[in-house]
């Protein structure tokens, strides 16, 4: 199956919609990955499953909001968070232990605005960079469809 990952959209609403209408036939679930989560709110999402954890940029306190979620997509856990409280801006290694912690195999993360992709470690971990364009330092807008099943973890970071 199909995910189509997009986070830090930052209001870009016109290229939400182009990677929506690129890819709704072809995934099964839209995961935003945080800052401007609530863009999902759009009249263009009608009839799409999606699932979406709020960034720094969200308007709300820590208090107020959940720093992650932890899915099960196809038998497998899937932690999602936007990972600004993770300090991924200067290394991934709090994210690997908080994965490890909740006993996810694979780890989706936004917040650094730059795509990574690495599904050869144990967690996987995948960012699909920034999709807004307004972010700043975006020059190339990027989201991610994450391929997904029983024995298949692959993740594609595609420019908007």
């Amino acid at each position: 199956m199909n995910f189509l990952v997009v986070s830090d959209t930052h209001g870009d609403i016109a290229g939400l919609k182009t990677v929506v209408d690129r890819h709704r036939k072809d995934v099964g679930m839209v995961i935003h990955l945080g800052d401007f989560a609530r863009d999902l709110d759009q009249s263009f999402m009608k009839g799409i499953e999606f699932v979406a954890v709020p960034g720094n940029m969200d308007g709300l306190t820590r208090t107020q909001r959940d720093l992650e979620t932890l899915l099960e997509i196809c038998g497998r856990k899937v932690l999602i968070t936007h990972s600004d409280h993770l300090g991924t801006h200067y290394d991934l290694l709090k994210l690997e232990e908080r994965c490890m912690e909740a006993g996810a195999e694979i780890c989706l993360f936004g917040h650094t605005h730059r795509p990574y992709a690495d599904s050869g470690r144990k967690p996987a971990l995948f960012n699909p960079g920034a999709l807004g364009r307004r972010a700043t330092g975006v020059t190339r807008p990027s989201y991610g469809i994450l391929k997904l099943d029983e024995m298949l973890v692959d993740f594609e970071i595609r420019d908007l």
